[in-house]
């Protein structure tokens, strides 16, 4: 939904994204934007079990200041995987980060 780059910064995988439409929404909580949005996403292992995933929100039509959310998760345990059709919102908004689906 609109053109990203990704570069490696050291360990920290950074994705930056412009070019995106007015037609989305930030979470489901219904945050706007507007067609401005630049999004830099930065995402790094902290350790072997633990991944940080943070997002800068820049867009001056529709903020007055850019802001930031980081969020770090543990990763899956083996055997474990997501539901199909959950949004990773969605699970961060019910306190899991997974299913208790075993592939076993």
């Amino acid at each position: 939904m609109g053109h990203s780059i990704g570069k490696y910064e050291g360990d920290t995988l950074v994705v930056d994204t412009v070019g995106l439409n007015d037609k989305t929404r930030i979470d489901r909580a219904g945050h706007p934007h507007s067609d401005a949005l630049h999004l830099v996403e930065r995402i790094r292992r902290v350790n072997p079990k633990t991944l940080e995933y943070e997002v800068t929100f820049d867009d001056a039509k529709a903020y007055k200041k850019p802001w930031t959310r980081k969020i770090v998760q543990d990763l899956l345990p083996p055997g474990f995987q997501l539901l199909e059709g959950v949004l990773c919102e969605e699970l961060l908004q019910m306190g899991t980060h997974y299913s208790a689906k075993s592939n076993k």
